[in-house]
């Protein structure tokens, strides 16, 4: 299992990744967590003094693990495109179902009332962890119900009668789904919820800068 000091350091890493990315024109489009690799080693000298990087990266925020040093590399590049004018917008769906953008859903005919449920009950959890509740009401978040289920098939239908989709921006796509891995990673840690000053945003993130331990010559390419 994750733990806090493992995954905090993480998040920075993948930001700065795919802001190296993007700064090349090129959209990955099948960001997930299996196409996340995550090592971790013991700190050595050099990597303690690495480590002091995301204390200032992070305003302080982030006291660094001295016995850990992760590093995470983005992989699997085979349904990357290169966009250099960054205008056009994809006509066509890509990605792995399940860990794509709203508009790539869309595309693809699936958006339903009931798809909305899992990001929302993310969401209740990190906000009760907040305000120090450790469960959440699951039941005010069921939508098994029958009138739920028709309309559901209803949307579905009416997506799928729609012949003309409209196309989505690759790099929004790409952001939307590095925060969805940065959640279900904190999620499986169920640690990052639990610190009030942890529950910061990808925005924050970049504003105070990106971490300098990734460049784009250590993303790994996978076909």
């Amino acid at each position: 299992m994750l733990t806090h000091s493992t995954l905090w350091p993480c998040i920075p890493q993948l930001v700065e990744t795919l802001e190296s990315l993007h700064s090349h024109g090129i959209a990955h489009l099948d960001i997930k967590p299996a196409n996340v690799l995550l090592r971790v080693e013991p700190c050595t000298e050099s990597s303690h003094e690495d480590s002091s990087q995301y204390q200032e990266t992070m305003g302080g925020q982030y006291r660094p693990n001295w016995h850990m040093h992760p590093q995470v590399t983005l992989i699997d590049l085979d349904a990357a495109e290169i966009n250099l004018s960054r205008t056009s917008r994809l006509g066509y769906p890509v990605g792995t179902p399940g860990h794509v953008a709203p508009e790539v859903q869309a595309y693809l005919g699936l958006v339903t009332r009931s798809g909305e449920v899992p990001s929302y009950n993310s969401w209740v959890r990190a906000r009760e962890a907040e305000h120090g509740h450790d469960q959440s009401s699951d039941e005010d978040l069921d939508d098994s119900n029958e009138e739920d289920s028709e309309s559901d098939e209803v949307t579905h239908k009416n997506v799928e009668e729609d012949t003309t989709p409209v196309p989505y921006d690759p790099f929004a796509a790409d952001v939307w789904a590095l925060g969805h891995v940065i959640q279900v990673m904190a999620m499986s840690s169920r640690t990052l919820c639990t610190d009030k000053q942890s529950l910061i945003s990808v925005r924050e993130l970049c504003a105070n800068g990106p971490a300098r331990s990734l460049q784009l010559d250590q993303v790994w390419m996978q076909s």
